[in-house]
Formats: C-alpha cells, sequence, structure tokens
C-alpha cells in the first residue's frame, strides 16, 4: 500500500486480528461486521457465493452493508508449508489489496476494497480476510461472451463483439502500459458491464497473482493475450484474435499492421498455457478436492466424487455383494482388477482423457485394495447402446454399397476424427488398435470413446514418428481395411489436423505413412500384412 495513502485508513487490533479499514468505513464496518466476520455467512442477508475446504466467499447485503452490497473472501491456512510461506510472502489477501489501490492509482477499473483483516501466529498468517465493494450490473465475461455466442447471427452481434474486442485490447493496453502482468487473466477473472449501445466497462478481479515491474518484456505481452484469448467464446476464430491483437498494438502506440509479427507468438503461448494447465490438473483426481475425496482405510484407499458419498460401494468399498450389478445403479457397472497399481493406472489415464476432452466412460469411484482376497474396483457410468469397436466393424461387409457403405464411411470419418483430436492433444496411446475403443450411436454423429486402459501417456506435443505409429496401428488391426479403405482414412485424419498443422508438416507425414505402408505390406484383400493386429511397427 502506498505511504501516502496511510491517512486514510484505520488501524485497529480486534482479538487477534489486525484490520486496516477505508476510514469512510470504518465506523460502521468495526462495529457490525468485524466482530464476527468468522461465522458472517449464517447472518441475515449474506449469500454463500462459493465455499471450499479453505476458502468462503460470500455476498453481504443490507442491514449489514451500508451503501451497496459487499464481497467478503476469507481464506485459512493451515501446515508448514503455508507457515513457512508467509512468513516471507505476502498472503494472497494482502495482495490483492495491495494490488487493487495500485491499479486505482493507474486508473485502471478494478474492484474497490473496504477492508483487510489478518489473523497471525508467530509471525506467519493463519486466516486472512478481504473484504470490497460488489460491482453492481457486472457479470463475468466467459459467461457475457457465451450467451452472446447463442444469439443468432446478426449485424448487431459482430458490432457487439467488435466493441468489445476494442475496449478488451484498450484495457490490456493500460495494464501492460503501466507495467502489470497478470498471471491468471481469463474470462472469468474480467467483469463486463454494458455501457449503453457503444461501449463496456470492464473491471479486473482476482488480483493475488499480478505482479507490477518497471517494463513488460515482449514474452509478457504474449502470454497476456494467449491467457485471454484461450478461455473466451468471441476469440476462438482466428480472425477475430488476430483483430483482438492489432486493437492490442495500437493502443500500445504501434502500427495496427505488427500484428503479423506477434500472431505466431501468441498461438504458441496459447498451446503452451493449454499444456500447463493438463499438467496442473492430472492430479486432482487422486487427493482430495472440490469434486473428489480420499479416504484411507486399514486394508483400502477409496477415492469418489462426493455427489456418490451414500453409495454401497463407497459405505463398505471390500464387501463384494456391493459390486454385484443388482445393487448398483442401472447406469454404473463395475471394471474389476487384480492388481490395486492397475486399477490406479487405470483411474488416472481415465481422468486425463477426459480432462484433455477425449470422450471415455465417465469414472466416479476407485477402490485399491490391499487384501489380495478382494480385487481392486472402478465404477464407472454406463454407455448406452456402447460396443467395441472391432464387434461393430465385424458387421459390415469388406464391399459396402448404398446406406450400409455410408454408414460405415461416416464410422472411420468418427474414428479419424478422434484418433487427430487424441493426436493434437498428446494423447500417445500405446495399443491403439480397433479393441480399445468403443462407439456408441449418438444424436447425429457416432461417439467414438476410449475404452479403460492404463497404456497411454500424456506429452505436450507428439512427434510425427508417434502419430503416424497410431494411425497405422489402429489400420493395421482393422482386417476389412483395404489399402483403398486405408488411405481414405488417413485422408480424413490429416484434414482434421490441418486446422493445427502446417501444409509442409501434413506433405512430410503423408510421404512417411507411404513409406511405412509400403514396408508393411498392405495388400489390396487387407489379408498380408507384416504387422499384425494389434502389434506396432515402431
Amino acid at each position: 500500500m502506498p505511504a501516502r495513502d496511510l491517512q486514510s485508513f484505520v488501524v485497529e487490533q480486534q482479538r487477534d486480528v489486525h484490520w486496516t479499514v477505508r476510514s469512510d468505513c470504518a465506523e460502521w464496518f468495526l462495529t457490525d461486521i468485524a466482530p464476527h466476520y468468522q461465522q458472517i455467512e449464517k447472518e441475515k442477508g449474506v449469500e454463500v457465493i462459493k465455499q471450499s475446504m479453505r476458502r468462503v466467499v460470500c455476498r453481504v447485503g443490507p442491514p449489514l452493508a451500508r451503501d451497496g452490497n459487499l464481497i467478503i473472501k476469507r481464506q485459512a491456512f493451515s501446515g508448514v508449508s503455508y507457515f513457512l510461506k508467509y512468513v516471507l510472502l505476502r498472503n494472497k489477501a494482502a495482495q490483492e489489496w495491495r494490488i487493487a489501490w495500485r491499479l486505482a492509482e493507474a486508473n485502471i477499473p478494478s474492484f474497490m476494497p473496504v477492508a483487510l483483516g489478518e489473523r497471525r501466529k508467530w509471525g506467519s498468517v493463519t486466516e486472512c480476510c478481504l473484504v470490497a465493494e460488489e460491482i453492481s450490473g457486472a457479470e463475468k465475461l466467459s459467461r457475457y461472451t457465451e450467451s452472446l455466442g447463442q444469439q443468432p447471427e446478426t449485424k448487431e452481434k459482430h458490432l457487439q463483439i467488435r466493441r468489445l474486442l476494442r475496449d478488451l485490447a484498450q484495457l490490456l493496453g493500460r495494464l501492460n502500459g503501466a507495467g502489470i502482468y497478470h498471471p491468471d487473466l481469463h474470462g472469468a477473472n474480467i467483469l463486463v458491464r454494458p455501457k449503453g449501445e457503444t461501449a463496456y466497462d470492464l473491471f479486473l478481479i482476482d488480483l493475488h497473482a499480478v505482479w507490477q515491474m518497471r517494463g513488460l518484456l515482449s514474452w509478457h505481452e504474449h502470454r497476456t493475450l494467449a491467457l485471454l484469448a484461450r478461455g473466451l467464446y468471441v476469440l476462438r476464430n482466428d480472425a477475430k484474435l488476430a483483430t483482438l491483437i492489432a486493437d492490442y498494438q495500437q493502443a500500445r502506440g504501434r502500427k495496427r499492421e505488427s500484428w503479423r509479427k506477434v500472431f505466431p507468438a501468441v498461438k504458441r503461448q496459447m498451446r503452451k498455457r493449454q499444456c500447463e494447465l493438463f499438467e496442473a490438473r492430472d492430479r486432482r483426481c487422486m487427493r482430495t478436492s472440490t469434486n473428489f475425496i480420499d479416504r484411507r482405510d486399514n486394508d483400502c484407499r477409496i477415492i469418489f466424487r462426493r455427489i456418490l458419498a451414500d453409495h454401497p460401494l463407497v459405505t463398505d468399498p471390500l464387501d463384494k455383494s456391493s459390486r454385484v450389478q443388482p445393487n448398483l445403479s442401472k447406469q454404473y457397472e463395475v471394471t474389476e482388477y487384480a492388481d490395486h497399481l492397475k486399477a490406479r493406472a487405470v483411474w488416472r489415464t481415465i481422468h486425463g482423457l477426459r480432462l484433455r476432452r477425449q470422450s471415455a466412460p465417465r469414472p466416479h469411484v476407485l477402490v485399491e485394495s490391499h487384501d489380495p482376497k478382494v480385487p481392486s474396483c472402478i465404477l464407472t457410468e454406463i454407455v448406452p447402446d456402447a460396443r467395441l469397436l472391432s464387434e461393430r466393424l465385424e458387421e459390415y461387409p469388406a464391399v459396402a454399397k448404398g446406406q450400409v457403405f455410408v454408414e460405415k464411411t461416416t464410422l472411420h470419418k468418427a474414428v479419424a476424427k478422434r484418433l487427430s483430436a487424441a493426436c493434437v492433444n498428446g494423447v500417445k496411446h500405446r495399443e491403439c488398435i480397433a479393441s480399445s475403443l468403443i462407439v456408441a450411436r449418438g444424436k447425429n454423429d457416432w461417439d467414438v470413446l476410449f475404452d479403460l486402459t492404463s497404456s497411454v501417456t500424456f506429452k505436450r506435443h507428439l512427434n510425427d514418428n508417434e502419430k503416424i505409429d497410431m494411425l497405422v496401428q489402429f489400420a493395421a488391426s482393422v482386417p476389412s481395411f483395404t489399402r483403398t479403405a486405408a488411405w481414405r482414412f488417413y485422408q480424413i485424419c490429416f484434414r482434421y489436423s490441418r486446422r493445427w498443422m502446417r501444409r509442409d508438416v501434413v506433405g512430410r507425414i503423408w510421404r512417411k505413412v507411404h513409406d511405412r505402408l509400403s514396408s508393411n505390406q498392405i495388400m489390396h484383400n487387407g489379408v498380408d500384412r507384416k504387422c499384425t493386429s494389434g502389434a506396432s511397427d515402431s
């Protein structure tokens, strides 16, 4: 907090909590809210917005709040790591309080802080509380853009998007021009409020990760644009992203035409950020979090979703009768494994696939049994009308005509699209064969899902040989694939990959596939081939 602003604040100690309050709010805040802030969610006129194990966010209205609603963010810390961390560093509430006033000095719109409370023990913060005024009439930018995208395509809609991109670019230009870097800038951390029909009011929130420096590097600017573009509906189109970058360059006093040099760097940062999020969230399914509970007993470890806390498999995981289908709901099924490490690997793999937007049966409960008499198991949702891809392909004749040919080609396209998306998202399947995929009829198309497996590894980027191995291995596992059908399958894969790969890269992969197919001796009848079904030639 700047030293010149100390005169406008009241500092007071209540019990073991140190409060710093704005002077115009000190009289009523220190008497009405500060004494019982720990149980504020139980008071009348208080709405809980978000609640987790360590953090509570509430909206406080009249009669406790004066002149509008208040937002109270309370967070508790426990453990040695937090104790050592906040001996040396500012806690989240203090950092957000400090940055909010810095933004106010730079005339960058944000929330208006009211009070900061800190509870200390042995020199470290064990609990902190930030109170701010609610921004009335504003909603999250991500939610607003999603509702905007659902509107019919009209001229007014495109004008709204254009004005929104212009105001976003001006906000980012002022933010980075002041030397302020927001490493967690996304659509949920920006509030938007329409200002008539020609402009928008934008406000920055969640400032605990923001830091300020004398001058930002070009890497920081590219990263800021990538963070914002990755999660907004209106920026999924490259043309809209190019418009935002051009407006940003103009807001920073540069030429609009310089967006051509910045655009590739922003796209690289978007891909890098996506991989970082995947790596950070891969382990959430193995510990207690917002969605899961990790419970350990003497003979087993059980991880389950909170919505299934009363399920028979959760209450008595070692009882074999709880795994019988009559005792389960009709929408769940149990898969057993003799090795608990195998069950854990499958659990993490399926969550990793779903995190990367790859379809797979949704897992709900993992039971790791250390009793040799009781196997480990995973509870998943049943996919209606799902069958193995190998069984589904056997139903079609080798030479299909008419409606059968159209249906078979549609299935091949759906599989090619699924494998192409897996390659693009860094999913390497070591046993990519027809029996490792399941298919079900959707409303308009086939739904292709990965079966429960542990033969998947996740990487930031698959090289050309790894992509080719997956595609050729799958084609070799389908007996009905003739040479013509195999070529058609690869063409579909490359067609879906051109949005993410340059044309010269596609050409190199195409030549390597030709060499690999020639070495595998895939004959016209689809029978004589070196790589047998389910085996990789790499």
